[in-house]
């Protein structure tokens, strides 16, 4: 599935929302009929457009460390 939509129509706002990643001012967000901050991680996958990946050599702490940002 795709999210697309023209420039400033609020794509990355809304997704950035439903995945906990900033602060919205009011409503609220449900996914699979639960609130999205407790639903969200368990039942959807997000690939963005951007590598945020180092290419060198990781150990499992260091993979750790980068997925507990997101």
């Amino acid at each position: 599935m795709g999210f697309i939509g023209p420039n400033g129509a609020g794509k990355t706002i809304t997704i950035k929302s439903i995945l906990n990643m900033i602060c919205y001012d009011s409503g609220e967000i449900y996914f699979f009929g639960r609130p999205s901050k407790f639903a969200v991680m368990e039942n959807i996958g997000v690939v963005t457009d951007i590598s945020t990946m180092y290419e060198g050599e990781w150990r499992i702490n260091d993979i750790e460390k980068i997925i507990r940002i997101y």
